[in-house]
C-alpha cells in the first residue's frame, strides 16, 4: 500500500514569493515609460522660448501647430501631428502586444506668442521618448468581427483578426494622438537656426528648434500631469 507524505506549506516561503510579486509590480509601475516621462518633466520648470540658450536642454509647454498635410490616425480617422497605436491580443488571462505603430511629422509649438520647431522625424528613435494619452479604443473577438478599417490596419502589418479555423482572435485596439491646437509638453536640446523660408505668423530671422541626443532625449507628451512642475518636499 503506497504511503503519501504531506509537507506543511512553509509560511516564510509564501511570504517571500508574495513579496517578490509585489516588488515586481511596483518596479514595473515605477519604471514604466509613462512614469519616467512624468518624473523627468515634472522636475523641470518650463521656459519662455525667447529666453532659451543655445544647446540648453529645456522644457517648453504650448500649443501644437501643424501645416496643411496632417497625418491621419489609422483607427479614428482624426487629423493629427503624431499618433501612437497599439493592438493587444488576449492570451489566457493576460494581454500581449500584437502590433505597435508610431508616426510623427515635424511641427511647431506656440507659447506666449513665440514659436519653436519640434523635429521628431529628424531624431533617431532611440533618442526620443513619447507618451500620448489613449483616447480611442475598439475591440474585436468572439461574435464581434473586426470592422473594415481595423482589418486594413491589421493587413498593413501582415496580421488578421481571425485565427485557427476562422475563429476571431480577441483583440483590443488603442490609439493616442497629438492634434492641432492641443497643449503639450516638449523637452529637448535647443538649437537656434536662421529661417530660410517665411513662416505664417512668424516674422523673426531665426527660430528655436528642439531635437534629442543619446543622453538628452527629445520628450513629447500630452499627459496633463507632465505639463506642470511638482515641487518636491524636503
Amino acid at each position: 500500500m503506497p504511503i503519501f507524505i504531506f509537507q506543511e506549506t512553509n509560511p516564510t516561503l509564501i511570504l517571500l514569493i508574495f513579496g517578490l510579486v509585489i516588488i515586481g509590480i511596483i518596479i514595473s509601475y515605477f519604471f514604466s515609460k509613462k512614469k519616467r516621462i512624468v518624473r523627468e518633466l515634472q522636475k523641470t520648470p518650463k521656459k519662455q522660448i525667447g529666453r532659451v540658450q543655445q544647446h540648453e536642454y529645456v522644457k517648453l509647454v504650448g500649443k501644437a501647430k501643424g501645416g496643411d498635410n496632417l497625418l491621419i490616425a489609422p483607427l479614428s480617422g482624426r487629423a493629427c501631428l503624431c499618433y501612437y497605436v497599439i493592438v493587444q491580443k488576449e492570451n489566457d488571462d493576460s494581454w500581449s502586444t500584437y502590433i505597435q505603430e508610431e508616426r510623427f511629422q515635424d511641427f511647431f509649438l506656440e507659447s506666449q506668442g513665440e514659436m519653436a520647431l519640434i523635429k521628431p522625424t529628424r531624431t533617431h528613435t532611440e533618442f526620443r521618448r513619447t507618451y500620448f494619452e489613449i483616447d480611442h479604443k475598439e475591440e474585436s473577438g468572439t461574435f464581434n468581427d473586426a470592422k473594415p478599417h481595423l482589418e486594413r490596419f491589421l493587413k498593413k502589418h501582415n496580421h488578421k483578426s481571425e485565427g485557427f479555423m476562422g475563429f476571431n482572435k480577441t483583440l483590443r485596439y488603442l490609439e493616442g494622438i497629438i492634434e492641432e491646437e492641443e497643449t503639450i509638453a516638449v523637452k529637448g536640446v535647443a538649437e537656434w537656426k536662421k529661417t530660410t523660408e517665411p513662416i505664417d505668423g512668424y516674422s523673426y530671422s531665426r527660430i528655436l528648434t528642439l531635437h534629442g541626443t543619446d543622453k538628452q532625449k527629445l520628450i513629447i507628451t500630452d499627459y496633463p500631469k507632465a505639463l506642470k512642475v511638482v515641487k518636491r518636499k524636503l
